[in-house]
């Protein structure tokens, strides 16, 4: 597994897709960031808003859905883009197990992400220097934007497996992620379709709620998305 998690780290870091798309999101987010820094000392002194809901909260919202993008576009390179080629007949011929194949890639496109969402937890913790922040729940936001990164590379990964068009993955994990950001927000939504939005667990998780129901949440989903994949590779080498 540690080779297959080498061979996917360096086909990440190695590709100019994956560090044009790091610097636009970051560009973006700067760019959000000081427009919601900018309207914030512009009414603090008048209303008293805390920063940690005028300006981190809403960072941490903007980064999960600039990353509902970004990742659906990195994860393309992987399984839908080897069976295109033929390299993923060779990867299942290997000793290697599906599990492992889909693991290493999971982890691989996690410590891509990872830097991504460390300079988003610099840039809220800059506030720092002028603002008295919630440390906690600074840090609860981080983490319910791994937790939200971590789900969209599972369910880009499975529907990588399904296909063998690069781009017809990438549009078809947007179109899933997307969903899942809006029949939560739906009024019409309740029982399973409620549970299934994705804004409502990341903005507890986010606020620093950090309860049982959420992470469940997206550990179920998680999980799901992961073994699902493991499944259908695993179909695909006994055909």
């Amino acid at each position: 597994m540690k080779a297959l998690l080498y061979k996917d780290l360096i086909q990440l870091f190695a590709s100019p897709l994956a560090w044009i798309l790091l610097a636009i999101e970051q560009f973006v987010l700067a760019w959000i960031f000081l427009l919601q820094l900018d309207q914030f000392q512009a009414v603090q002194t008048r209303i008293g808003l805390n920063p940690n809901q005028a300006v981190i909260q809403p960072l941490y919202l903007n980064a999960a859905l600039i990353l509902l993008f970004i990742v659906p576009l990195l994860g393309m390179l992987g399984f839908s883009l080897e069976r295109r080629n033929g390299a993923l007949d060779l990867l299942l011929s290997s000793p290697a197990s599906p599990t492992a194949l889909v693991f290493g890639r999971f982890i691989a496109l996690l410590a891509w992400l990872l830097p991504a969402i460390l300079l988003c937890l610099a840039m809220a913790t800059s506030l720092a220097l002028g603002a008295a922040i919630d440390l906690p729940r600074l840090f609860a936001g981080a983490f319910a934007l791994l937790l939200c990164a971590a789900l969209y590379a599972a369910l880009t990964i499975w529907l990588s497996t399904l296909g063998d068009q690069p781009l017809a993955t990438a549009a078809a994990a947007i179109g899933a992620i997307l969903l899942l950001w809006l029949i939560g927000d739906s009024r019409a939504a309740g029982g399973v379709f409620s549970w299934l939005g994705i804004e409502a667990h990341f903005t507890r998780l986010a606020a620093g709620d950090l309860n049982a129901g959420d992470l469940g949440y997206f550990l179920a989903l998680g999980c799901g998305a992961l073994l699902a994949a493991t499944f259908q590779l695993q179909r695909s080498r006994e055909t």
